[in-house]
């Protein structure tokens, strides 16, 4: 494993950032990129305005400019795969390395976009949450509840796809980025208890964990639970995980010589 170096927190989310952004230089550059403090001077939308009719034309009007008319379920698929991958990161690093979470709230957050439209940062409250160490579940309860649960239910809202889908696109970002986090933190406690809480079926409350093993390994093939719907744009490509048999029409040109 990696040595790095013990960073305590500095003093509430700026600190926090600043921590992350130092333990992980030079090994997972951007992982901090995608929290911000409050008064981030960048342009940034209001949940109520996050995937609104307008920006969805906008994020369509790209999808069909490069593919031709493409399904919105697989464009808000796509798109949500982009934000949780950009949300993820510096949160599973705050928790794996310091113990601490971000203030995350998804209905009073602040969205920065960038130019192509996708989530660049997410807006965190001034403190900091520390986490329970003793109980995997526990660990990443502020991050579920106060985060994934109402965005995913949001984000089903907004373009008809079902909340199984978002959970899955959620589930395989975090369990890709545990993957690369591993030859820097696989020895440490939270780094343990992210794969505790994947591999758990039930939530403490007996409620399924929403989250539980997204993805499975067949031979080496890293294969996701639930399909992504990746197939639906027009190009016929599918994700590079995709869970559908081989016989599925979407997946023929793919296995033809």
């Amino acid at each position: 494993m990696v040595t790095l170096p013990e960073i305590g927190p500095a003093g509430g989310a700026r600190g926090l950032l600043a921590d992350i952004e130092a333990a992980l230089a030079g090994h997972l550059p951007g992982f901090r990129q995608g929290l911000a403090v409050a008064d981030d001077p960048r342009p940034s939308l209001p949940r109520d305005l996050l995937l609104a009719p307008d920006m969805i034309a906008r994020i369509a009007a790209r999808f069909e400019a490069r593919y031709g008319p493409t399904d919105p379920r697989a464009i808000l698929s796509i798109w949500t795969s982009w934000h949780f991958g950009t949300v993820l990161p510096p949160v599973l690093a705050a928790g794996i390395l310091f113990d601490l979470g971000p203030v995350l709230d998804f209905e009073a957050a602040r969205f920065i976009m960038a130019p192509d439209l996708r989530t660049e940062a997410v807006t965190i409250g001034e403190g900091t949450v520390r986490l329970d160490r003793g109980n995997a579940f526990a660990r990443f309860e502020p991050l579920v509840d106060a985060y994934l649960r109402p965005a995913i239910r949001f984000f089903a809202s907004r373009g008809g796809l079902s909340e199984r889908v978002l959970w899955s696109n959620a589930g395989t970002a975090f369990e890709a980025l545990l993957c690369r986090m591993e030859a820097l933190a696989g020895d440490r406690d939270g780094y343990r208890a992210a794969r505790r809480f994947l591999d758990g079926p039930s939530l403490p409350d007996g409620a399924p964990n929403p989250l539980y093993r997204p993805v499975r390994y067949v031979e080496g093939r890293r294969i996701r639970r639930v399909c992504c719907v990746r197939f639906l744009v027009p190009d016929g490509q599918i994700c590079a995980a995709c869970p559908l048999d081989p016989t599925h029409p979407a997946r023929r040109p793919h296995d033809t010589p």
